[in-house]
């Protein structure tokens, strides 16, 4: 890219140049991630440093863009695959005691090389293989001083060597000594992600700003708006509560008239009937159906106090079920009222 330079001494060099996301033609869903590595006059790597690897993701109308690594779980591509690893590595330890070692060493094994594949992604990430691991963690310090002043990439890197003492550990079907080892890949790459993260919300087409009209809108013509209230959703099992409710007391006070026997019986074996229905998926109803069932065969002996007594029980889940959902309103205490009722007419509208 184009860059302007400006040499401010032999030791003091600065280097300004712009890249665009919009001159990339990225789309929602798309992620652009950059550093910037120089180099000076010293030989070997002695004299090479990098930035911060800087992440731009472009979020879709819709998305919920979040800080640092609380991204949706669709949108942590990296750290989610990691966390799979260690997802499978405990499903694996779970089940190892009732698999034969066959079983477990192939288990292990495809794990190895799902976690050699997803160590691949983050090596071609970082644009090379670490050839020494041993000379890499001698060398960690050089990089907290600052000789490469990037703390995302110290992570990854950091991630990578674990995820290869993963396959390590899992070939030698060890998921004891994996699993620590990929919790703490999973805790690296989220902190890597975490860093110097930006975000670009996308607009729908319809809600794109068009400069020109800006101001010149008619306050006029501004009106307010209430937005409607969606009804709740219905409840199969309350709406048949109520229902049944509204038919036990009707069938109570026929029992308590002594009205036609047989139209009695008939509206109590379709209670019965309805009751049942709802306790097939609403357990607190189950009591009420048995209750139900003791007055319709109370009654048919001709018990009728005992009918009666029983729909009093059936009605005390039936109320329960049937009141949910409802909004109580503030009960004022008698007292209170009354002192209200005095303010209002007092001189001064009350302010005494």
């Amino acid at each position: 890219m184009p860059a302007a330079m400006t040499r401010a001494s032999d030791r003091a060099w600065r280097i300004e140049t712009r890249l665009s996301p919009a001159q990339l033609k990225l789309e929602p869903g798309d992620a652009l991630i950059y550093r910037a590595v120089a180099a000076d006059r010293r030989p070997g790597d002695a004299g090479v440093a990098s930035s911060d690897t800087f992440f731009v993701e472009i979020v879709g109308p819709g998305d919920v863009a979040l800080a640092g690594v609380e991204m949706p779980p669709d949108r942590e591509r990296y750290a989610l695959s990691e966390a799979m690893i260690v997802l499978k590595i405990e499903r694996l330890q779970a089940r190892e005691r009732s698999m034969p070692r066959a079983a477990i060493e192939e288990a292990a094994g495809n794990i190895a090389s799902e976690q050699r594949a997803v160590r691949a992604n983050f090596i071609f990430l970082l644009g090379g293989e670490i050839q020494d691991e041993e000379v890499e963690a001698e060398t960690s310090s050089e990089i907290s001083e600052g000789r490469f002043a990037n703390k995302a990439r110290q992570e990854i890197v950091a991630a990578t060597v674990l995820m290869g003492r993963v396959e390590r550990a899992l070939v030698a079907v060890s998921t004891k000594e994996a699993l620590p080892l990929a919790r703490e890949a999973v805790r690296a790459l989220q902190r890597a992600f975490g860093h110097s993260r930006y975000l670009l919300r996308a607009l729908p087409a319809r809600a794109r700003i068009d400069p020109a009209r800006r101001g010149s809108g008619d306050l006029a013509t501004a009106a307010d708006w209430t937005r409607a209230l969606a009804p709740p959703a219905a409840d199969p099992q309350t709406e048949a509560a109520r229902t049944a409710l509204s038919d036990l007391i009707a069938i109570a006070r026929a029992l308590e008239a002594r009205s036609d026997r047989a139209e009695t019986m008939s509206r109590l074996e379709r209670l019965a009937e309805q009751v049942l229905a709802a306790a097939a998926t609403a357990p607190d109803l189950q009591p009420a159906a048995r209750d139900v069932l003791s007055a319709r065969d109370a009654a048919s002996a001709g018990e009728i106090d005992k009918a009666r007594a029983a729909l009093r029980r059936a009605a005390v889940p039936l109320v329960a079920r049937a009141q949910r959902g409802r909004i109580d309103g503030a009960l004022v205490r008698r007292d209170a009222a009354r002192l209200a009722g005095a303010a209002a007419i007092a001189p001064g509208g009350g302010r005494q």
